[in-house]
């Protein structure tokens, strides 16, 4: 069931007076949008007639407060969201200044309120902190014929527990791009086999889109006026690939992203260039992107990304405009994340989520490895195993396209119908697995941040697609990864963690939450195995094979708040 407040039709008709009585009928054709995701077509008819007997209608009943984002008790409010307070039916804004934001010991915190229809959001005019308990007063609220809304409880919630880090902010997802620095058409640091990225296009009608792995420091946000200036650059490219000119537009600046919407829509065939920009040391300079670590970026973690990793080489992704498209894009985080802070491990007033994360469970070892072992906490108790896992952290562009015919799916088969998912080659960060192998020695080494990038096929555009699952539907996708584990460093030997294909199948049931937001729940579909080779002195190698059991690779994605979503 869906329920939209419409506003601003406009309708034709006709107006017919008879004996004292006024008829109207209307006709109007309208596209709407549906939950942000998608839109469709409605006719609408609408007649209506006066009834001279008829006793003025009299509104008797209260509004009643149906859903609330964030829910209450939540501690994983976004810093930058507003609060958004579905009733049902329209509030009369006049007499909502009973409507009160403070913390939980009473400061209070200044708002402006939004009304869309039945829903309002109070929105704070400044970015909430983190780590801080909040309360929502509703107090002499009311609907437009002054009927009161029930007595509310304050609405509780938190923002996160955001730690301090000494790991630079890096990239988790770029539209158009790749989030990495590129060299030769490859994320910097990656194997000289690994593929060249397709060259880059942005539709007519689509905003540039960046996402990172912990808060931006909003001073080092800054859009170049110029060739070659400011932290971000969006420019024109002539015939030679130089510079000539700046992109006129607005950049949004978030906490963890930047949007950059140009003023004219791209040209179709012209060349741009977007550069993130950041320095050539650990120091946060001018006109350098940073981060909580009081660090410039580092945009190549394929090279590290841990402390002392700061700087390196800047993102600079050259794209051309594309046509105008008609699909609706959509980001969708990894919700709830684990490692809120991006240092790639699990700090110590960080939750562990397990609707996003990987179990890896070692099947055996070979050659010169006689033994190995998880020394971490056994993330999935109820076998007898222990494993290891990994807590995901990112955020997926997607497209979705128009309706299609006899589909053919991942694995085999053919659906009758489907819905396509464009998909653009991003990466998951995974939080460090702890191991202990024996070569001879006994050797103990932490991953650090695992990179797993999502690879784009050569014939074209990855896809998954919306397809039903006994009235439900459900989303299939067939990713092709390469696994990293750049901070990976074992004494005296070396390890083949770098580049690692891997291969898993995807699926899940798509649901839509009360409050209109999207959720993607995705699991693999069968066993994947993951093998890693270890080379000691003395010609001494071997490998310790693992396996990332059935259903044990969890992914939750959520789109963005419909209404409340930071600006």
């Amino acid at each position: 069931m869906l329920s939209q407040t419409i506003l601003g039709v406009q309708a034709t008709g006709t107006v017919i007076a008879t004996d004292g009585v006024l008829a109207i009928e209307n006709v109007a054709a309208m596209e709407m949008s549906v939950l942000g995701m998608t839109s469709a077509s409605t006719n609408m008819v609408l007649e209506l007639i006066t009834d001279l007997a008829a006793p003025a209608p009299s509104d008797t009943e209260p509004p009643v407060l149906q859903i609330t984002s964030p829910q209450e008790g939540t501690s994983l409010h976004a810093v930058g969201d507003g609060i958004e307070l579905v009733f049902s039916e329209p509030v009369d804004l006049a007499r909502f200044d009973g409507v009160t934001l403070h913390t939980a010991s009473g400061v209070p915190i200044a708002t402006v309120l939004e009304s869309h229809g039945a829903t309002v959001v109070v929105r704070p005019v400044q970015r909430l902190p983190y780590a801080v308990d909040l309360e929502l007063e509703l107090d002499g609220v009311t609907d437009v014929a002054g009927n009161p809304l029930a007595a509310t409880m304050p609405l509780g919630f938190s923002t996160p527990r955001l730690q301090g880090t000494g790991v630079p902010l890096t990239i988790v997802s770029l539209r158009p791009g790749a989030p990495c620095s590129l060299t030769g058409g490859r994320c910097s640091g990656g194997r000289d086999s690994d593929e060249v990225y397709r060259p880059f296009e942005l539709a007519a009608n689509e905003p540039i889109d960046a996402v990172f792995s912990q808060p931006i420091t909003p001073a080092s946000v800054t859009l170049g006026a110029s060739c070659g200036t400011g932290s971000v650059r969006v420019e024109t490219l002539d015939a030679g690939g130089a510079c000539s000119g700046v992109v006129a537009g607005t950049l949004i600046r978030r906490d963890r992203s930047l949007s950059f919407v140009p003023d004219e829509p791209w040209v179709v065939g012209k060349r741009y260039r977007l550069a993130l920009v950041t320095g050539g040391n650990e120091g946060c300079d001018g006109n350098e992107l940073c981060g909580i670590s009081g660090e410039a970026a580092s945009f190549d973690p394929l090279s590290g990304t841990e402390g002392g990793d700061a700087g390196g080489p800047s993102l600079v992704i050259d794209f051309a405009g594309g046509a105008a498209t008609t699909s609706v894009l959509s980001s969708l985080d990894v919700s709830p994340a684990t490692d809120l802070n991006g240092s790639g491990f699990i700090d110590s007033n960080e939750i562990r989520y397990d609707e996003n994360r990987a179990a890896l469970r070692i099947v055996g070892t070979s050659g010169a490895v006689g033994s190995a072992s998880f020394d971490m906490a056994d993330c999935l108790p109820a076998t007898p195993e222990v494993e290891g896992c990994t807590y995901l952290a990112g955020s997926l562009p997607v497209q979705l396209g128009e309706l299609e015919r006899d589909c053919p799916l991942p694995g085999g088969g053919i659906a009758p119908s489907c819905i396509p998912l464009g998909l653009s080659p991003q990466a998951l960060l995974g939080t460090s697995l702890s191991l202990d192998a024996s070569v001879g020695i006994t050797i103990n080494t932490d991953t650090g941040t695992t990179v797993m990038r999502i690879r784009e096929p050569t014939s074209g555009p990855l896809k998954g697609y919306i397809v039903d699952n006994g009235g439900k539907p459900k989303i299939v996708a067939a990713l092709e990864l390469y696994m990293d584990a750049p901070d990976m460093s074992i004494p005296l030997s070396s390890h083949d963690l770098h580049s690692k294909p891997l291969s898993v199948q995807l699926e899940g049931p798509v649901t839509f939450l009360p409050d209109g937001q999207i959720r993607i729940q995705l699991s693999n579909v069968a066993d994947v195995p993951v093998s890693v080779g270890i080379d000691a002195p003395l010609g001494l190698s071997g490998t310790v094979d693992m396996v990332l059991p059935r259903g044990e690779m969890r992914l939750q994605l959520l789109s963005r708040l419909l209404r409340g979503v930071e600006p």
